[in-house]
Protein backbone atom coordinates (compact mmCIF):
# COMPACT_ATOMS: atom_id res chain seq x y z
CA UNK A 1 0.00 0.00 0.00
CA UNK A 2 1.42 3.42 -0.66
CA UNK A 3 2.40 5.32 2.20
CA UNK A 4 0.41 8.80 2.68
CA UNK A 5 2.42 11.93 2.97
CA UNK A 6 1.60 15.59 3.86
CA UNK A 7 4.61 17.49 4.05
CA UNK A 8 2.81 20.34 3.16
CA UNK A 9 -0.37 20.17 5.67
CA UNK A 10 0.91 22.51 7.92
CA UNK A 11 -0.97 25.21 8.00
CA UNK A 12 -3.28 27.28 10.65
CA UNK A 13 -6.87 26.37 9.08
CA UNK A 14 -5.63 22.34 9.19
CA UNK A 15 -4.66 22.54 12.49
CA UNK A 16 -7.37 24.66 14.14
CA UNK A 17 -9.89 22.31 13.20
CA UNK A 18 -8.85 19.41 14.50
CA UNK A 19 -8.21 21.31 18.10
CA UNK A 20 -11.40 22.42 18.34
CA UNK A 21 -12.73 18.73 17.98
CA UNK A 22 -14.18 17.51 21.70
CA UNK A 23 -13.09 14.12 22.44
CA UNK A 24 -16.18 11.48 22.23
CA UNK A 25 -15.44 7.96 22.98
CA UNK A 26 -17.06 5.55 20.56
CA UNK A 27 -17.53 2.02 20.26
CA UNK A 28 -18.59 1.52 16.23
CA UNK A 29 -17.32 4.38 13.28
CA UNK A 30 -21.28 5.01 12.81
CA UNK A 31 -21.64 6.33 16.15
CA UNK A 32 -20.62 9.87 15.15
CA UNK A 33 -22.19 10.58 11.84
CA UNK A 34 -21.18 12.84 8.77
CA UNK A 35 -20.72 16.58 9.69
CA UNK A 36 -20.54 15.35 13.61
CA UNK A 37 -17.35 14.79 12.49
CA UNK A 38 -16.44 18.67 12.49
CA UNK A 39 -16.92 18.63 16.14
CA UNK A 40 -16.21 15.27 17.58
CA UNK A 41 -12.79 13.64 17.34
CA UNK A 42 -13.47 9.20 17.98
CA UNK A 43 -11.87 6.41 16.97
CA UNK A 44 -14.00 3.63 16.65
CA UNK A 45 -13.55 1.05 19.35
CA UNK A 46 -11.91 3.26 21.66
CA UNK A 47 -14.45 3.48 24.01
CA UNK A 48 -11.80 4.38 27.61
CA UNK A 49 -11.48 8.30 27.89
CA UNK A 50 -7.42 8.06 28.62
CA UNK A 51 -7.05 5.80 25.46
CA UNK A 52 -8.82 8.21 23.09
CA UNK A 53 -7.14 11.41 24.75
CA UNK A 54 -3.44 9.19 23.92
CA UNK A 55 -4.95 8.81 20.47
CA UNK A 56 -5.88 12.17 19.82
CA UNK A 57 -2.33 13.48 21.53
CA UNK A 58 -0.41 11.30 18.52
CA UNK A 59 -2.87 12.82 15.76
CA UNK A 60 -2.69 15.83 16.84
CA UNK A 61 1.49 15.83 16.35
CA UNK A 62 1.10 14.11 13.32
CA UNK A 63 -1.17 17.38 12.01
CA UNK A 64 0.63 20.08 13.91
CA UNK A 65 4.18 18.79 12.69
CA UNK A 66 3.57 16.63 9.67
CA UNK A 67 4.41 13.94 11.36
CA UNK A 68 5.14 10.26 9.04
CA UNK A 69 2.76 7.20 8.73
CA UNK A 70 5.68 5.55 9.81
CA UNK A 71 5.87 7.45 12.97
CA UNK A 72 2.65 7.46 13.86
CA UNK A 73 2.13 3.53 13.23
CA UNK A 74 5.29 3.15 15.85
CA UNK A 75 3.36 5.60 18.44
CA UNK A 76 -0.07 3.58 17.57
CA UNK A 77 1.32 0.11 18.40
CA UNK A 78 3.03 1.69 21.73
CA UNK A 79 -0.29 2.82 22.75
CA UNK A 80 -2.81 -0.17 22.08
CA UNK A 81 0.01 -1.96 24.28
CA UNK A 82 -0.16 0.53 26.93
CA UNK A 83 -4.01 0.56 27.27
CA UNK A 84 -4.24 -3.43 26.52
CA UNK A 85 -6.66 -2.45 23.84
CA UNK A 86 -8.06 -5.24 21.34
CA UNK A 87 -8.68 -3.48 18.28
CA UNK A 88 -9.70 -4.74 15.02
CA UNK A 89 -7.79 -5.39 12.00
CA UNK A 90 -4.00 -5.67 12.27
CA UNK A 91 -1.84 -2.56 13.80
CA UNK A 92 -0.67 -1.11 10.45
CA UNK A 93 -4.21 -1.02 9.09
CA UNK A 94 -5.36 0.63 11.62
CA UNK A 95 -2.94 2.85 12.19
CA UNK A 96 -3.33 3.57 8.61
CA UNK A 97 -6.59 4.27 8.64
CA UNK A 98 -6.57 6.79 11.80
CA UNK A 99 -3.78 8.96 10.24
CA UNK A 100 -4.98 8.69 6.67
CA UNK A 101 -8.57 9.77 7.88
CA UNK A 102 -7.89 12.56 10.16
CA UNK A 103 -4.82 13.96 8.29
CA UNK A 104 -7.08 14.38 5.05
CA UNK A 105 -9.98 15.66 6.83
CA UNK A 106 -7.97 18.09 8.48
CA UNK A 107 -6.49 19.13 5.54
CA UNK A 108 -9.98 19.33 3.57
CA UNK A 109 -11.61 21.37 6.30
CA UNK A 110 -8.39 23.64 5.99
CA UNK A 111 -8.71 24.14 2.49
CA UNK A 112 -12.76 24.26 2.66
CA UNK A 113 -11.92 27.57 5.48
CA UNK A 114 -9.24 29.57 2.51
CA UNK A 115 -11.47 28.44 -0.47
CA UNK A 116 -14.11 31.06 1.22
CA UNK A 117 -12.11 33.60 -1.03
CA UNK A 118 -12.82 32.34 -4.09
CA UNK A 119 -16.80 32.58 -6.18
CA UNK A 120 -16.08 29.27 -7.89
CA UNK A 121 -14.77 25.88 -6.79
CA UNK A 122 -13.71 23.20 -9.45
CA UNK A 123 -13.15 19.40 -8.19
CA UNK A 124 -10.28 17.37 -8.93
CA UNK A 125 -10.26 13.75 -9.14
CA UNK A 126 -7.51 12.38 -7.15
CA UNK A 127 -7.99 7.93 -7.13
CA UNK A 128 -5.62 7.54 -10.10
CA UNK A 129 -4.47 4.06 -8.83
CA UNK A 130 -7.59 2.69 -8.12
CA UNK A 131 -10.12 5.15 -9.76
CA UNK A 132 -13.39 5.48 -8.49
CA UNK A 133 -15.78 6.02 -11.63
CA UNK A 134 -18.37 7.97 -9.38
CA UNK A 135 -15.46 10.23 -8.44
CA UNK A 136 -13.59 10.56 -11.68
CA UNK A 137 -17.41 11.40 -13.28
CA UNK A 138 -16.96 14.67 -10.75
CA UNK A 139 -13.56 15.78 -12.47
CA UNK A 140 -13.54 19.27 -13.82
CA UNK A 141 -16.74 20.08 -11.99
CA UNK A 142 -16.91 23.89 -11.57
CA UNK A 143 -19.90 25.36 -9.30
CA UNK A 144 -20.09 28.54 -7.15
CA UNK A 145 -19.07 27.87 -3.96
CA UNK A 146 -22.92 28.31 -2.44
CA UNK A 147 -23.84 25.41 -4.66
CA UNK A 148 -25.89 22.61 -2.47
CA UNK A 149 -23.28 20.43 -4.56
CA UNK A 150 -20.16 21.46 -2.43
CA UNK A 151 -22.52 20.37 0.80
CA UNK A 152 -22.25 17.05 -0.50
CA UNK A 153 -19.19 16.12 -2.76
CA UNK A 154 -16.54 18.29 -0.88
CA UNK A 155 -13.88 15.72 -0.22
CA UNK A 156 -12.97 12.86 1.96
CA UNK A 157 -16.04 11.14 0.25
CA UNK A 158 -15.05 8.15 1.00
CA UNK A 159 -12.16 5.86 2.68
CA UNK A 160 -8.88 6.57 1.28
CA UNK A 161 -10.40 9.32 -1.10
CA UNK A 162 -7.72 11.80 -2.61
CA UNK A 163 -9.59 14.23 -4.71
CA UNK A 164 -9.28 17.85 -3.67
CA UNK A 165 -11.10 21.67 -4.39
CA UNK A 166 -9.73 24.05 -6.06
CA UNK A 167 -10.71 27.66 -5.75
CA UNK A 168 -11.08 29.67 -9.19
CA UNK A 169 -12.56 33.18 -10.10
CA UNK A 170 -14.06 34.65 -13.26
CA UNK A 171 -10.17 35.50 -14.09
CA UNK A 172 -8.59 32.01 -13.90
CA UNK A 173 -11.83 30.57 -15.85
CA UNK A 174 -11.34 32.76 -18.38
CA UNK A 175 -7.71 32.49 -18.70
CA UNK A 176 -8.00 28.73 -18.75
CA UNK A 177 -10.70 28.79 -21.22
CA UNK A 178 -13.24 27.16 -18.95
CA UNK A 179 -16.87 28.00 -17.66
CA UNK A 180 -19.23 27.22 -14.77
CA UNK A 181 -20.75 23.23 -14.77
CA UNK A 182 -24.72 22.77 -15.34
CA UNK A 183 -25.39 21.71 -11.50
CA UNK A 184 -25.52 18.74 -11.04
CA UNK A 185 -28.44 16.30 -10.22
CA UNK A 186 -27.32 14.30 -6.74
CA UNK A 187 -28.99 10.88 -6.88
CA UNK A 188 -29.36 8.85 -3.53
CA UNK A 189 -29.41 5.45 -2.32
CA UNK A 190 -30.55 3.39 0.52
CA UNK A 191 -28.08 1.83 3.50
CA UNK A 192 -28.98 0.08 6.32
CA UNK A 193 -26.77 0.47 9.04
CA UNK A 194 -26.83 -3.15 10.08
CA UNK A 195 -25.80 -2.73 13.70
CA UNK A 196 -28.99 -0.79 14.51
CA UNK A 197 -31.30 -1.54 12.19
CA UNK A 198 -31.25 2.46 11.28
CA UNK A 199 -31.94 3.39 7.33
CA UNK A 200 -30.07 5.88 5.97
CA UNK A 201 -29.96 7.61 1.90
CA UNK A 202 -26.43 7.97 1.02
CA UNK A 203 -25.47 9.83 -2.44
CA UNK A 204 -24.49 7.67 -5.24
CA UNK A 205 -20.63 7.49 -5.38
CA UNK A 206 -20.18 8.47 -1.68
CA UNK A 207 -19.22 6.27 1.39
CA UNK A 208 -22.10 6.00 4.27
CA UNK A 209 -21.31 9.04 6.85
CA UNK A 210 -18.83 11.37 4.16
CA UNK A 211 -21.59 12.97 2.79
CA UNK A 212 -20.44 16.15 4.42
CA UNK A 213 -17.92 19.47 4.26
CA UNK A 214 -15.24 18.97 6.84
CA UNK A 215 -15.05 22.17 8.30
CA UNK A 216 -18.42 23.48 7.10
CA UNK A 217 -19.76 23.54 11.31
CA UNK A 218 -16.74 25.31 12.49
CA UNK A 219 -16.70 27.66 9.83
CA UNK A 220 -20.57 28.89 10.53
CA UNK A 221 -19.74 28.98 14.33
CA UNK A 222 -16.58 31.77 13.74
CA UNK A 223 -18.44 33.49 11.55
CA UNK A 224 -21.71 34.30 13.84
CA UNK A 225 -22.68 37.49 12.65
CA UNK A 226 -23.11 40.40 15.51
CA UNK A 227 -27.32 40.56 14.74
CA UNK A 228 -27.55 36.80 16.48
CA UNK A 229 -25.64 37.51 19.06
CA UNK A 230 -27.75 40.79 20.04
CA UNK A 231 -30.77 38.74 19.23
CA UNK A 232 -29.95 35.97 21.18
CA UNK A 233 -28.41 37.59 24.34
CA UNK A 234 -31.90 40.17 25.19
CA UNK A 235 -33.91 37.17 24.32
CA UNK A 236 -32.16 35.39 27.30
CA UNK A 237 -32.54 38.26 29.39
CA UNK A 238 -36.34 38.67 28.48
CA UNK A 239 -38.08 35.93 29.01
CA UNK A 240 -38.29 34.42 32.76
CA UNK A 241 -40.54 32.25 34.53
CA UNK A 242 -43.26 34.89 34.56
CA UNK A 243 -43.04 35.57 30.63
CA UNK A 244 -43.26 31.39 30.30
CA UNK A 245 -46.45 31.55 32.47
CA UNK A 246 -44.50 29.29 35.02
CA UNK A 247 -45.45 29.22 38.40
CA UNK A 248 -43.83 31.45 40.92
CA UNK A 249 -43.61 29.12 43.82
CA UNK A 250 -41.13 25.57 43.48
CA UNK A 251 -42.03 22.58 45.36
CA UNK A 252 -39.84 20.91 48.20
CA UNK A 253 -39.45 17.61 48.71
CA UNK A 254 -37.27 16.29 51.03
CA UNK A 255 -33.65 14.36 49.62
CA UNK A 256 -33.89 11.18 50.65
CA UNK A 257 -30.86 9.96 49.36
CA UNK A 258 -27.25 10.01 51.41
CA UNK A 259 -24.61 13.34 50.92
CA UNK A 260 -20.86 12.77 50.39
CA UNK A 261 -18.56 13.32 52.84
CA UNK A 262 -16.65 16.53 53.49
CA UNK A 263 -13.34 16.91 51.72
CA UNK A 264 -10.26 19.11 51.78
CA UNK A 265 -8.57 18.86 48.70
CA UNK A 266 -9.38 19.32 44.63
CA UNK A 267 -8.16 15.46 44.40
CA UNK A 268 -10.07 14.26 47.44
CA UNK A 269 -13.50 16.22 45.31
CA UNK A 270 -12.77 14.53 42.11
CA UNK A 271 -12.65 11.17 43.78
CA UNK A 272 -16.31 11.72 45.10
CA UNK A 273 -17.45 12.60 41.50
CA UNK A 274 -15.97 9.70 39.89
CA UNK A 275 -17.69 7.50 43.01
CA UNK A 276 -20.96 8.74 42.28
CA UNK A 277 -20.85 9.02 38.40
CA UNK A 278 -19.11 5.40 38.41
CA UNK A 279 -15.90 6.02 36.45
CA UNK A 280 -13.83 9.35 35.61
CA UNK A 281 -16.14 10.35 33.42
CA UNK A 282 -19.74 9.20 32.56
CA UNK A 283 -22.88 10.44 29.97
CA UNK A 284 -25.73 11.29 32.51
CA UNK A 285 -28.83 10.48 30.91
CA UNK A 286 -31.10 13.09 31.31
CA UNK A 287 -35.26 13.45 31.17
CA UNK A 288 -34.73 12.91 27.53
CA UNK A 289 -31.90 12.09 25.02
CA UNK A 290 -31.29 15.60 23.89
CA UNK A 291 -30.58 16.75 27.59
CA UNK A 292 -27.97 14.13 28.44
CA UNK A 293 -25.05 15.71 30.50
CA UNK A 294 -21.24 14.30 30.00
CA UNK A 295 -19.80 14.49 33.20
CA UNK A 296 -15.92 15.03 33.38
CA UNK A 297 -14.59 14.43 36.99
CA UNK A 298 -11.49 16.33 36.81
CA UNK A 299 -13.02 19.27 34.96
CA UNK A 300 -15.98 19.29 36.99
CA UNK A 301 -13.70 19.24 40.36
CA UNK A 302 -11.92 22.07 38.84
CA UNK A 303 -14.81 24.36 38.50
CA UNK A 304 -16.76 23.70 41.65
CA UNK A 305 -15.56 24.99 45.03
CA UNK A 306 -14.59 21.77 47.30
CA UNK A 307 -17.37 22.90 49.97
CA UNK A 308 -19.72 21.28 47.37
CA UNK A 309 -18.82 17.89 47.73
CA UNK A 310 -21.38 16.93 49.95
CA UNK A 311 -23.94 17.34 47.22
CA UNK A 312 -22.51 15.18 44.69
CA UNK A 313 -25.34 12.96 44.89
CA UNK A 314 -27.67 15.34 43.95
CA UNK A 315 -26.32 15.89 40.90
CA UNK A 316 -27.30 12.92 39.39
CA UNK A 317 -30.83 13.62 40.19
CA UNK A 318 -30.55 17.31 39.06
CA UNK A 319 -29.47 16.06 35.63
CA UNK A 320 -32.30 12.80 35.73
CA UNK A 321 -35.15 14.30 36.95
CA UNK A 322 -34.90 18.19 36.83
CA UNK A 323 -37.98 20.59 37.66
CA UNK A 324 -37.30 22.60 34.69
CA UNK A 325 -34.49 22.90 32.23
CA UNK A 326 -33.79 26.70 30.50
CA UNK A 327 -31.50 27.53 28.00
CA UNK A 328 -29.66 31.04 27.96
CA UNK A 329 -27.21 32.47 25.57
CA UNK A 330 -24.07 34.65 26.48
CA UNK A 331 -21.91 36.47 24.30
CA UNK A 332 -17.82 36.26 25.02
CA UNK A 333 -16.45 39.90 25.35
CA UNK A 334 -14.46 41.44 22.34
CA UNK A 335 -16.17 38.68 20.46
CA UNK A 336 -19.08 37.50 18.40
CA UNK A 337 -19.09 34.24 20.08
CA UNK A 338 -21.50 32.98 22.04
CA UNK A 339 -21.45 30.67 24.31
CA UNK A 340 -24.89 28.17 24.95
CA UNK A 341 -25.76 27.00 28.47
CA UNK A 342 -28.45 25.06 29.88
CA UNK A 343 -30.00 25.74 33.57
CA UNK A 344 -31.12 22.48 34.86
CA UNK A 345 -33.39 23.89 38.40
CA UNK A 346 -33.86 20.74 41.15
CA UNK A 347 -35.76 21.91 44.08
CA UNK A 348 -35.16 19.62 46.94
CA UNK A 349 -34.76 20.09 50.69
CA UNK A 350 -31.29 19.22 52.32
CA UNK A 351 -30.52 20.45 55.50
CA UNK A 352 -30.38 23.60 55.18
CA UNK A 353 -30.43 23.75 51.52
CA UNK A 354 -33.66 24.11 49.27
CA UNK A 355 -32.45 23.05 46.19
CA UNK A 356 -29.28 22.66 43.04
CA UNK A 357 -28.54 24.23 40.47
CA UNK A 358 -26.72 22.48 37.50
CA UNK A 359 -25.29 25.11 34.64
CA UNK A 360 -24.22 22.32 31.28
CA UNK A 361 -22.25 24.44 28.56
CA UNK A 362 -22.82 23.28 24.91
CA UNK A 363 -19.29 22.63 23.34
CA UNK A 364 -19.27 21.54 20.07
CA UNK A 365 -22.29 20.16 20.08
CA UNK A 366 -21.99 18.18 23.77
CA UNK A 367 -23.59 19.23 27.03
CA UNK A 368 -20.68 19.32 28.99
CA UNK A 369 -21.26 19.61 33.15
CA UNK A 370 -19.84 23.28 34.03
CA UNK A 371 -20.57 23.91 37.65
CA UNK A 372 -23.25 23.04 40.15
CA UNK A 373 -24.13 25.26 43.00
CA UNK A 374 -26.28 23.87 46.00
CA UNK A 375 -29.05 26.77 46.75
CA UNK A 376 -29.82 28.19 50.07
CA UNK A 377 -32.75 30.02 48.94
CA UNK A 378 -35.79 29.65 46.68
CA UNK A 379 -35.57 33.01 45.82
CA UNK A 380 -31.94 32.73 43.88
CA UNK A 381 -33.36 29.65 41.55
CA UNK A 382 -36.14 31.90 40.51
CA UNK A 383 -33.67 34.35 39.41
CA UNK A 384 -32.07 31.22 37.47
CA UNK A 385 -35.30 30.94 35.41
CA UNK A 386 -34.62 33.21 32.37
CA UNK A 387 -34.11 32.38 29.02
CA UNK A 388 -35.81 30.17 26.92
CA UNK A 389 -37.40 27.45 28.58
CA UNK A 390 -37.13 23.91 26.85
CA UNK A 391 -38.14 21.29 29.36
CA UNK A 392 -40.57 21.09 32.33
CA UNK A 393 -41.68 18.36 34.54
CA UNK A 394 -44.94 19.19 36.10
CA UNK A 395 -45.36 15.54 37.49
CA UNK A 396 -41.71 15.08 39.03
CA UNK A 397 -41.40 13.93 42.43
CA UNK A 398 -37.98 14.99 42.95
CA UNK A 399 -37.76 12.76 46.13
Amino acid sequence: MAKVEYGSLKFAEAIDFFKTKVDVPTARWADIWRDQHNLAFMVAGAAKADLLADMRKIVDQSIANGKSLNWFQKEFKGLVKKHGWDHTGSAAWRANIIYSTNMRQSYNAGRYAQLQHFEYWRYKHGDSRNPRLHHKSKDGTILPKTSPFWNVWFPQNGWGCRCKVFGESDKSLARKGLKPSKEPTIENREWIDKATGESHQVPVGIDPGFDYAPGKASQASIHQSREQTTKLTQLATKQNWQTHGRPEKLPQPIYQGELAPIVSTKEALQSTIEKYIGSKESVIKGPVPALNVYVDAKYLAEHIDIKRAPFVPILLRTISDPYEVWETWHEIPSTDKLVNRLRYIYPVKAGKYKGQLLVAEVQKGILIAYTFVPVKSLNYLNKQRVGNLIYVNEGSSNE
